[in-house]
């Protein structure tokens, strides 16, 4: 009696059922093709990881990662100062004072989940804007930040990508901390930002024009 009454109001109102599962089919189609997008987004999405190892003084490594679904082909690496007064120098990295891991190639194809080492902080401001210490062994005064920025290529995109971490340093006599307020990687990815990357690349280029003619 039951199921010959289920059978009626549905026969009934078979017209509302037929709305509604087509609706629910059409929902779930959509979420099944934002879930797609998301995908194919993240893989078309260029992700860094940029870190400085266990140690936060002046010996400690600054490790750089592959987190994309593909391998980035690295450009060059670029090194900005920020002094107390605020000022920025910007310097590109000279590979000879890399890591191992990164003396035999930081640039080129960097596989995903791969990483390579780019030295000590110390030798890093040392290879790019001078002597890390004054006469007396301190490290130089009126430093207050280092930035340090991949740039590169991801995918298909002509257009370069950068990314970047900041480190707040604290200079104390003979030794120097690494002190960062955030565990994220900064990623300049939009066209604007791409732009922007773009001028950096032209300006390691010509730097590096002018290293060869000397």
């Amino acid at each position: 009696m039951l199921l010959l009454g289920f059978v009626e109001w549905m026969n009934s109102n078979s017209g509302a059922l037929s709305v509604l599962t087509n609706g629910g089919m059409l929902i779930v189609w959509i979420v099944y093709a934002q879930l797609l997008l998301r995908s194919y987004r993240r893989r078309r999405r260029p992700r860094m990881a940029i870190s400085s190892s266990s140690s936060k003084q002046e010996g400690g490594r600054i490790i750089a990662c592959n987190l994309a679904a593909n391998s980035i082909f690295v450009e060059c690496i670029m090194l900005c100062l920020t002094y107390e007064d605020d000022q920025k120098r910007r310097r590109f990295l000279d590979e000879s004072v890399m890591g191992e891991t990164a003396r035999d190639g930081p640039v080129g194809a960097l596989k995903s989940g791969h990483s390579f080492d780019l030295g000590t902080i110390k030798d890093l401001i040392e290879s790019s804007f001078g002597r890390a210490k004054d006469q007396n062994g301190h490290f130089l005064e009126g430093t207050k930040a280092i930035q340090v920025v991949v740039i590169g290529f991801y995918a298909e995109n002509k257009m370069p990508f950068a990314a970047g971490r900041h480190f707040d340093i604290e200079c104390e006599g003979e030794h120097m901390k690494l002190h960062t307020d955030s565990v994220f990687t900064d990623h300049w990815t939009s066209k604007r930002e791409r732009y922007e990357a773009c001028e950096w690349l032209k300006e390691y280029y010509g730097a590096r024009r002018n290293r060869s003619e000397d």
